[in-house]
Protein backbone atom coordinates (compact mmCIF):
# COMPACT_ATOMS: atom_id res chain seq x y z
CA UNK A 1 0.00 0.00 0.00
CA UNK A 2 2.99 2.55 0.65
CA UNK A 3 4.56 1.53 -2.44
CA UNK A 4 1.38 2.25 -3.94
CA UNK A 5 0.84 5.71 -2.29
CA UNK A 6 4.52 6.73 -3.38
CA UNK A 7 3.47 5.91 -6.69
CA UNK A 8 0.25 7.57 -6.53
CA UNK A 9 1.94 10.60 -5.62
CA UNK A 10 4.84 11.05 -7.76
CA UNK A 11 2.54 10.46 -10.89
CA UNK A 12 0.22 13.82 -9.64
CA UNK A 13 3.41 15.69 -8.99
CA UNK A 14 4.00 14.54 -13.17
CA UNK A 15 0.95 15.79 -13.82
CA UNK A 16 0.88 19.01 -11.64
CA UNK A 17 4.62 19.98 -13.85
CA UNK A 18 3.14 18.79 -17.18
CA UNK A 19 0.01 21.01 -16.40
CA UNK A 20 2.39 24.05 -15.10
CA UNK A 21 4.63 23.78 -18.51
CA UNK A 22 1.26 24.09 -20.50
CA UNK A 23 -0.42 26.91 -18.41
CA UNK A 24 2.40 28.70 -17.84
CA UNK A 25 5.38 28.34 -20.41
CA UNK A 26 8.22 30.47 -19.93
CA UNK A 27 12.19 31.16 -20.81
CA UNK A 28 14.59 28.83 -21.03
CA UNK A 29 16.94 28.13 -17.65
CA UNK A 30 20.72 27.97 -16.71
CA UNK A 31 22.16 25.15 -15.63
CA UNK A 32 22.21 24.31 -11.39
CA UNK A 33 26.08 23.87 -10.37
CA UNK A 34 25.89 20.54 -8.21
CA UNK A 35 29.19 18.82 -7.72
CA UNK A 36 31.12 21.02 -10.15
CA UNK A 37 30.58 18.48 -13.21
CA UNK A 38 29.23 19.59 -15.90
CA UNK A 39 25.36 18.51 -16.33
CA UNK A 40 23.76 17.95 -19.97
CA UNK A 41 20.40 17.52 -18.46
CA UNK A 42 20.19 21.21 -17.10
CA UNK A 43 22.00 22.94 -19.97
CA UNK A 44 19.28 25.89 -21.14
CA UNK A 45 16.43 24.07 -23.82
CA UNK A 46 17.23 27.64 -25.92
CA UNK A 47 18.12 31.13 -25.88
CA UNK A 48 15.90 34.02 -26.09
CA UNK A 49 15.43 35.66 -28.99
CA UNK A 50 13.32 38.91 -30.56
CA UNK A 51 10.22 38.00 -32.21
CA UNK A 52 11.86 39.06 -35.14
CA UNK A 53 14.32 36.25 -35.33
CA UNK A 54 17.26 38.00 -34.64
CA UNK A 55 20.51 35.87 -33.52
CA UNK A 56 19.85 35.79 -29.78
CA UNK A 57 23.55 35.64 -28.83
CA UNK A 58 23.91 38.78 -30.06
CA UNK A 59 23.47 40.87 -26.79
CA UNK A 60 24.99 43.97 -25.38
CA UNK A 61 25.42 44.53 -21.65
CA UNK A 62 24.25 48.45 -20.22
CA UNK A 63 27.43 49.32 -20.13
CA UNK A 64 27.74 49.58 -23.58
CA UNK A 65 25.35 51.73 -24.36
CA UNK A 66 25.89 55.25 -24.62
CA UNK A 67 22.04 56.04 -24.63
CA UNK A 68 21.02 54.60 -21.58
CA UNK A 69 17.05 54.90 -22.74
CA UNK A 70 18.25 51.85 -24.73
CA UNK A 71 19.40 49.41 -22.43
CA UNK A 72 19.22 45.33 -23.34
CA UNK A 73 18.11 42.99 -20.68
CA UNK A 74 19.22 39.75 -19.85
CA UNK A 75 16.99 38.35 -22.24
CA UNK A 76 18.57 39.99 -24.94
CA UNK A 77 15.33 42.65 -25.90
CA UNK A 78 15.69 46.54 -26.10
CA UNK A 79 13.34 47.73 -22.81
CA UNK A 80 11.86 51.11 -22.09
CA UNK A 81 12.37 52.78 -19.09
CA UNK A 82 9.45 51.02 -16.47
CA UNK A 83 9.24 47.17 -15.25
CA UNK A 84 8.35 44.14 -16.66
CA UNK A 85 7.75 40.74 -15.06
CA UNK A 86 8.83 37.57 -16.89
CA UNK A 87 7.61 34.14 -16.11
CA UNK A 88 9.09 30.94 -17.36
CA UNK A 89 8.71 26.90 -17.73
CA UNK A 90 11.14 24.36 -18.72
CA UNK A 91 10.88 20.25 -18.88
CA UNK A 92 13.30 17.79 -19.67
CA UNK A 93 14.13 13.87 -19.63
CA UNK A 94 17.51 12.96 -19.62
CA UNK A 95 19.47 10.03 -18.99
CA UNK A 96 22.27 9.14 -16.78
CA UNK A 97 24.35 6.40 -16.90
CA UNK A 98 26.32 7.39 -13.08
CA UNK A 99 24.04 8.57 -11.21
CA UNK A 100 26.37 7.90 -8.32
CA UNK A 101 29.40 9.60 -9.58
CA UNK A 102 31.48 6.48 -9.11
CA UNK A 103 33.12 3.88 -11.33
CA UNK A 104 33.46 0.64 -8.68
CA UNK A 105 29.81 1.39 -8.72
CA UNK A 106 28.04 2.14 -11.95
CA UNK A 107 24.45 2.62 -12.13
CA UNK A 108 21.68 4.28 -14.87
CA UNK A 109 18.69 6.44 -14.43
CA UNK A 110 16.18 8.48 -15.54
CA UNK A 111 15.37 12.24 -14.62
CA UNK A 112 12.60 14.34 -15.15
CA UNK A 113 13.20 17.95 -14.77
CA UNK A 114 11.03 21.26 -14.36
CA UNK A 115 12.62 24.58 -14.06
CA UNK A 116 10.81 27.69 -13.81
CA UNK A 117 12.29 31.22 -14.51
CA UNK A 118 10.59 34.43 -13.18
CA UNK A 119 12.59 37.58 -13.89
CA UNK A 120 11.84 40.66 -13.11
CA UNK A 121 13.51 43.92 -14.91
CA UNK A 122 13.62 47.39 -14.13
CA UNK A 123 14.68 50.23 -15.53
CA UNK A 124 15.06 54.39 -15.68
CA UNK A 125 16.84 56.61 -17.29
CA UNK A 126 20.36 55.89 -15.68
CA UNK A 127 19.34 52.34 -13.73
CA UNK A 128 18.74 48.96 -15.09
CA UNK A 129 18.01 46.44 -12.64
CA UNK A 130 17.27 42.45 -13.23
CA UNK A 131 16.40 39.90 -10.77
CA UNK A 132 16.19 36.41 -11.47
CA UNK A 133 14.15 33.27 -9.28
CA UNK A 134 14.80 30.05 -10.72
CA UNK A 135 13.48 26.98 -9.03
CA UNK A 136 14.24 23.52 -10.05
CA UNK A 137 12.68 20.11 -9.47
CA UNK A 138 14.23 16.39 -10.12
CA UNK A 139 12.50 13.38 -10.27
CA UNK A 140 14.47 9.89 -10.88
CA UNK A 141 12.31 7.24 -11.84
CA UNK A 142 14.39 4.86 -10.34
CA UNK A 143 16.33 5.90 -7.15
CA UNK A 144 13.14 8.32 -6.23
CA UNK A 145 15.99 9.53 -3.04
CA UNK A 146 17.95 11.26 -4.65
CA UNK A 147 14.64 13.85 -5.77
CA UNK A 148 15.27 17.24 -5.08
CA UNK A 149 14.18 21.07 -5.22
CA UNK A 150 17.19 23.23 -5.95
CA UNK A 151 16.57 27.08 -5.59
CA UNK A 152 18.51 29.73 -7.58
CA UNK A 153 18.68 33.79 -6.92
CA UNK A 154 21.05 36.55 -8.69
CA UNK A 155 20.38 40.34 -9.32
CA UNK A 156 22.64 42.83 -11.07
CA UNK A 157 22.03 46.48 -10.71
CA UNK A 158 23.69 48.86 -12.91
CA UNK A 159 23.74 52.95 -12.32
CA UNK A 160 25.12 55.00 -14.90
CA UNK A 161 26.47 57.86 -12.38
CA UNK A 162 27.86 60.08 -15.27
CA UNK A 163 29.09 59.90 -18.91
CA UNK A 164 32.24 58.64 -17.67
CA UNK A 165 31.31 56.85 -14.40
CA UNK A 166 29.72 53.30 -13.79
CA UNK A 167 28.31 51.44 -10.67
CA UNK A 168 27.53 48.00 -10.91
CA UNK A 169 26.50 45.69 -8.26
CA UNK A 170 25.81 41.59 -8.48
CA UNK A 171 24.10 39.29 -6.16
CA UNK A 172 24.29 35.26 -6.77
CA UNK A 173 22.75 33.19 -4.35
CA UNK A 174 22.27 28.82 -4.95
CA UNK A 175 20.55 26.17 -2.33
CA UNK A 176 21.60 22.50 -3.97
CA UNK A 177 22.14 19.08 -2.46
CA UNK A 178 25.26 17.64 -3.71
CA UNK A 179 26.08 14.94 -6.09
CA UNK A 180 27.00 11.91 -6.12
CA UNK A 181 26.19 9.91 -2.95
CA UNK A 182 26.38 5.87 -2.43
CA UNK A 183 23.27 3.60 -1.72
CA UNK A 184 25.89 1.83 0.37
CA UNK A 185 26.93 2.61 4.20
CA UNK A 186 29.92 1.75 5.61
CA UNK A 187 29.29 -0.45 9.09
CA UNK A 188 31.94 -1.93 11.23
CA UNK A 189 31.45 -5.02 13.60
CA UNK A 190 34.05 -6.18 16.41
CA UNK A 191 36.43 -3.74 14.18
CA UNK A 192 35.62 -5.44 11.09
CA UNK A 193 34.65 -2.82 8.11
CA UNK A 194 32.34 -4.00 5.76
CA UNK A 195 29.89 -2.24 3.56
CA UNK A 196 25.87 -3.09 3.18
CA UNK A 197 23.98 -1.67 0.85
CA UNK A 198 21.18 1.10 2.20
CA UNK A 199 18.97 3.81 -0.02
CA UNK A 200 18.95 5.44 3.48
CA UNK A 201 22.27 6.39 2.39
CA UNK A 202 21.14 8.43 -0.17
CA UNK A 203 19.08 11.03 2.07
CA UNK A 204 21.85 12.15 3.63
CA UNK A 205 22.89 14.07 0.94
CA UNK A 206 25.07 17.50 1.95
CA UNK A 207 23.07 20.20 1.20
CA UNK A 208 25.04 23.39 -0.22
CA UNK A 209 23.82 27.23 0.11
CA UNK A 210 26.19 29.54 -1.68
CA UNK A 211 26.26 33.41 -1.75
CA UNK A 212 28.15 35.72 -3.85
CA UNK A 213 27.89 39.20 -3.95
CA UNK A 214 30.72 41.75 -6.08
CA UNK A 215 30.71 45.41 -6.49
CA UNK A 216 32.71 47.02 -9.37
CA UNK A 217 33.43 50.62 -10.03
CA UNK A 218 34.35 52.23 -13.68
CA UNK A 219 35.72 55.20 -14.35
CA UNK A 220 36.77 57.23 -17.88
CA UNK A 221 39.42 59.11 -17.46
CA UNK A 222 39.61 59.92 -20.92
CA UNK A 223 38.65 59.40 -25.09
CA UNK A 224 41.36 56.54 -24.47
CA UNK A 225 41.90 55.39 -20.66
CA UNK A 226 40.14 54.23 -17.78
CA UNK A 227 40.32 52.82 -14.44
CA UNK A 228 38.05 50.11 -12.57
CA UNK A 229 37.88 48.37 -9.13
CA UNK A 230 35.62 45.53 -7.69
CA UNK A 231 35.14 44.07 -4.56
CA UNK A 232 33.88 40.74 -3.41
CA UNK A 233 32.83 38.33 -0.85
CA UNK A 234 31.36 34.93 -0.80
CA UNK A 235 30.40 32.01 1.55
CA UNK A 236 29.43 28.54 1.36
CA UNK A 237 27.50 26.34 3.89
CA UNK A 238 27.42 22.35 4.01
CA UNK A 239 24.32 21.41 5.89
CA UNK A 240 24.08 17.61 6.68
CA UNK A 241 20.97 15.32 8.58
CA UNK A 242 21.85 15.23 12.32
CA UNK A 243 21.46 11.39 12.03
CA UNK A 244 23.76 11.68 8.62
CA UNK A 245 25.54 7.82 8.22
CA UNK A 246 28.38 10.23 6.24
CA UNK A 247 28.96 13.44 9.07
CA UNK A 248 30.90 15.92 8.18
CA UNK A 249 34.70 15.96 9.52
CA UNK A 250 34.75 19.43 10.05
CA UNK A 251 32.93 22.91 10.44
CA UNK A 252 30.24 23.33 7.91
CA UNK A 253 30.79 26.74 6.20
CA UNK A 254 33.76 28.74 4.58
CA UNK A 255 34.05 32.36 3.07
CA UNK A 256 36.16 34.13 0.40
CA UNK A 257 36.57 37.83 -0.28
CA UNK A 258 39.13 39.67 -2.46
CA UNK A 259 39.70 43.22 -4.33
CA UNK A 260 40.97 44.05 -7.77
CA UNK A 261 42.14 47.67 -9.17
CA UNK A 262 42.91 47.99 -12.89
CA UNK A 263 44.18 50.75 -15.53
CA UNK A 264 43.69 50.53 -18.93
CA UNK A 265 44.77 52.61 -22.41
CA UNK A 266 43.65 52.31 -25.83
CA UNK A 267 47.09 51.94 -27.92
CA UNK A 268 45.26 52.29 -31.08
CA UNK A 269 41.87 51.30 -32.44
CA UNK A 270 42.69 48.07 -31.97
CA UNK A 271 45.26 47.82 -29.35
CA UNK A 272 44.73 48.15 -25.70
CA UNK A 273 47.17 47.64 -22.98
CA UNK A 274 46.92 47.67 -18.80
CA UNK A 275 47.72 47.00 -15.18
CA UNK A 276 45.68 44.96 -12.90
CA UNK A 277 46.32 43.94 -8.73
CA UNK A 278 44.27 41.70 -6.95
CA UNK A 279 44.14 40.14 -3.54
CA UNK A 280 42.42 37.17 -2.48
CA UNK A 281 41.67 35.89 1.10
CA UNK A 282 39.89 32.51 1.61
CA UNK A 283 39.03 30.66 5.35
CA UNK A 284 38.16 26.95 4.80
CA UNK A 285 36.46 24.74 6.90
CA UNK A 286 38.75 24.83 9.62
CA UNK A 287 38.49 27.92 11.12
CA UNK A 288 42.33 28.01 12.06
CA UNK A 289 42.93 27.66 8.15
CA UNK A 290 43.70 30.43 5.95
CA UNK A 291 44.52 31.32 2.31
CA UNK A 292 46.01 34.59 0.93
CA UNK A 293 46.81 35.35 -2.82
CA UNK A 294 48.16 38.28 -4.92
CA UNK A 295 48.68 38.89 -8.33
CA UNK A 296 49.99 41.83 -10.45
CA UNK A 297 49.36 41.33 -13.90
CA UNK A 298 49.81 43.03 -17.75
CA UNK A 299 46.83 43.00 -20.21
CA UNK A 300 46.87 42.95 -24.18
CA UNK A 301 44.09 43.39 -26.05
CA UNK A 302 44.72 42.98 -29.92
CA UNK A 303 41.33 43.19 -32.49
CA UNK A 304 42.84 40.85 -35.37
CA UNK A 305 41.21 40.80 -39.17
CA UNK A 306 38.16 38.76 -39.12
CA UNK A 307 36.97 40.25 -35.78
CA UNK A 308 38.67 38.10 -33.90
CA UNK A 309 40.04 39.29 -30.65
CA UNK A 310 43.21 38.03 -28.75
CA UNK A 311 43.66 38.81 -25.13
CA UNK A 312 46.73 38.00 -22.68
CA UNK A 313 47.58 38.40 -19.37
CA UNK A 314 50.78 37.45 -17.24
CA UNK A 315 52.41 38.40 -14.39
CA UNK A 316 54.02 37.69 -10.75
CA UNK A 317 51.72 36.00 -8.16
CA UNK A 318 52.64 35.15 -4.38
CA UNK A 319 50.09 32.62 -2.40
CA UNK A 320 50.48 31.81 1.55
CA UNK A 321 48.94 29.18 3.30
CA UNK A 322 48.61 29.98 6.98
CA UNK A 323 46.91 27.16 9.66
CA UNK A 324 48.34 24.24 12.30
CA UNK A 325 51.55 24.85 13.72
CA UNK A 326 54.30 23.36 11.17
CA UNK A 327 51.51 21.59 8.89
CA UNK A 328 50.04 24.54 7.37
CA UNK A 329 52.24 27.07 7.67
CA UNK A 330 54.28 27.43 4.01
CA UNK A 331 55.23 31.43 3.67
CA UNK A 332 55.32 33.28 1.37
CA UNK A 333 55.70 31.55 -1.95
CA UNK A 334 56.11 33.04 -5.54
CA UNK A 335 54.51 31.67 -8.21
CA UNK A 336 52.91 32.76 -12.18
CA UNK A 337 49.33 33.50 -13.17
CA UNK A 338 48.72 33.81 -17.08
CA UNK A 339 46.10 33.46 -19.32
CA UNK A 340 45.18 33.76 -22.97
CA UNK A 341 41.75 34.17 -25.31
CA UNK A 342 40.94 33.77 -28.92
CA UNK A 343 37.04 35.02 -29.81
CA UNK A 344 35.15 35.94 -32.23
CA UNK A 345 31.96 37.60 -31.68
CA UNK A 346 30.33 38.02 -35.28
CA UNK A 347 26.30 38.31 -36.90
CA UNK A 348 25.37 34.49 -36.01
CA UNK A 349 28.69 33.26 -34.74
CA UNK A 350 30.38 32.79 -31.16
CA UNK A 351 33.95 31.39 -31.15
CA UNK A 352 35.91 31.11 -27.57
CA UNK A 353 39.17 29.31 -26.83
CA UNK A 354 40.89 30.02 -23.59
CA UNK A 355 43.88 28.78 -21.38
CA UNK A 356 45.34 30.05 -18.03
CA UNK A 357 47.06 28.94 -15.09
CA UNK A 358 46.74 30.19 -11.59
CA UNK A 359 46.37 29.13 -8.11
CA UNK A 360 43.03 28.11 -6.75
CA UNK A 361 41.87 29.07 -3.26
CA UNK A 362 39.54 26.93 -1.14
CA UNK A 363 39.20 23.45 -3.21
CA UNK A 364 41.16 20.90 -0.85
CA UNK A 365 43.16 21.33 2.56
CA UNK A 366 45.99 23.25 0.62
CA UNK A 367 47.01 25.55 -2.08
CA UNK A 368 46.20 24.71 -5.67
CA UNK A 369 48.07 24.88 -8.91
CA UNK A 370 45.76 24.71 -11.86
CA UNK A 371 46.00 24.72 -15.55
CA UNK A 372 43.16 24.52 -17.79
CA UNK A 373 41.99 24.69 -21.55
CA UNK A 374 38.49 25.76 -23.16
CA UNK A 375 36.69 26.30 -26.05
CA UNK A 376 32.84 27.06 -26.97
CA UNK A 377 31.17 27.39 -30.30
CA UNK A 378 27.83 28.93 -31.11
CA UNK A 379 26.28 29.23 -34.40
CA UNK A 380 22.75 30.29 -35.48
CA UNK A 381 22.24 28.54 -38.70
CA UNK A 382 19.18 30.53 -40.35
CA UNK A 383 15.93 31.21 -38.47
CA UNK A 384 15.02 28.21 -37.03
CA UNK A 385 18.13 26.12 -35.57
CA UNK A 386 20.84 26.82 -33.16
CA UNK A 387 24.12 24.62 -32.42
CA UNK A 388 25.90 24.96 -29.61
CA UNK A 389 29.08 23.39 -28.33
CA UNK A 390 31.82 23.36 -25.22
CA UNK A 391 34.55 21.57 -24.59
CA UNK A 392 36.73 21.69 -21.01
CA UNK A 393 40.67 20.48 -19.99
CA UNK A 394 41.72 21.25 -16.40
CA UNK A 395 44.66 19.57 -14.23
CA UNK A 396 45.33 20.47 -10.79
CA UNK A 397 47.60 20.08 -8.36
CA UNK A 398 47.90 20.37 -4.81
CA UNK A 399 51.58 21.79 -3.33
CA UNK A 400 51.76 19.41 -0.10
CA UNK A 401 51.66 16.25 -1.89
CA UNK A 402 47.87 15.69 -2.99
CA UNK A 403 47.28 14.04 -6.06
CA UNK A 404 47.16 15.42 -9.36
CA UNK A 405 43.00 15.71 -10.45
CA UNK A 406 42.33 15.58 -14.39
CA UNK A 407 38.92 16.82 -15.66
CA UNK A 408 37.44 16.55 -18.67
CA UNK A 409 34.14 17.10 -19.87
CA UNK A 410 32.16 18.08 -23.39
CA UNK A 411 28.59 19.24 -24.34
CA UNK A 412 26.93 19.66 -27.38
CA UNK A 413 23.24 21.11 -27.84
CA UNK A 414 20.30 21.99 -31.07
CA UNK A 415 17.68 23.93 -30.78
CA UNK A 416 14.97 23.67 -33.25
CA UNK A 417 12.83 26.73 -32.61
CA UNK A 418 9.22 25.63 -33.56
CA UNK A 419 7.95 29.07 -33.27
CA UNK A 420 8.45 32.86 -31.72
CA UNK A 421 8.00 31.12 -28.89
CA UNK A 422 8.34 27.46 -28.61
CA UNK A 423 11.71 25.70 -28.44
CA UNK A 424 12.79 22.06 -28.57
CA UNK A 425 16.05 20.95 -27.81
CA UNK A 426 18.29 17.52 -27.66
CA UNK A 427 22.19 17.76 -25.90
CA UNK A 428 24.30 15.15 -24.97
CA UNK A 429 27.08 15.56 -22.19
CA UNK A 430 30.31 13.71 -21.37
CA UNK A 431 32.29 14.02 -18.20
CA UNK A 432 35.54 12.29 -16.94
CA UNK A 433 37.73 12.84 -13.48
CA UNK A 434 40.44 10.89 -12.24
CA UNK A 435 43.63 11.29 -9.92
CA UNK A 436 47.01 10.17 -9.91
CA UNK A 437 47.85 8.89 -7.65
CA UNK A 438 44.66 7.03 -6.87
CA UNK A 439 43.01 9.28 -3.62
CA UNK A 440 40.20 8.59 -1.35
CA UNK A 441 39.05 12.04 -1.36
CA UNK A 442 38.72 11.96 -5.10
CA UNK A 443 36.04 10.48 -6.73
CA UNK A 444 36.99 8.49 -10.03
CA UNK A 445 34.47 8.52 -12.94
CA UNK A 446 33.06 9.21 -16.15
CA UNK A 447 30.24 10.11 -16.63
CA UNK A 448 27.48 10.24 -20.11
CA UNK A 449 24.33 11.92 -20.12
CA UNK A 450 21.54 12.83 -22.68
CA UNK A 451 18.55 14.85 -22.79
CA UNK A 452 15.59 16.32 -24.58
CA UNK A 453 13.05 18.96 -23.70
CA UNK A 454 10.67 21.52 -25.00
CA UNK A 455 10.39 25.68 -23.56
CA UNK A 456 8.42 28.24 -23.87
CA UNK A 457 8.65 31.72 -24.12
CA UNK A 458 5.48 33.82 -22.55
CA UNK A 459 6.86 37.29 -22.72
CA UNK A 460 5.87 39.66 -20.21
CA UNK A 461 3.36 38.94 -17.88
CA UNK A 462 3.34 42.18 -16.32
CA UNK A 463 4.56 45.73 -17.77
CA UNK A 464 4.56 49.43 -16.63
Amino acid sequence: MTEKRITIRRAATRALFVALVCLYPALPVRAQEGDGSQDSSSKPGAELSDSDGKDPQARESVSKHKNPNRMISAFGKTIPEGWSLNAAVQTLESYDDNVFLTNSLRRADTLTQFTTHIALTAATKHVLFEAHYIPEYNLYRTYDKLDYLSQSYSHSLSWQASQKTEWRWTVDAHDFPSRGNSPFASLNFGGLDTTAYSLQALENSVWIFDFRTNLEYKRQLGVHSRIYANANYGTTQFQQPAASIFPLFSAGRQYAGGVEMGWEKDLSATQSFGISMSGAYFRFLDPNYHQFYQTLKGHYDHKLPGHFVLSLGVGPAWWETRGRPGILNTGVNPSIAADVKLSREWQNTIFRIAASRSNQLGLVRDQVDSNSISAEFVRVLGRRWNLSTAAGYAKTRGSLGASSVNNYSGVAQVTYRITPRWYAFTNYGYTHQSSTPLSFSVRNYDRNQAAFGVSYDLGSILRH
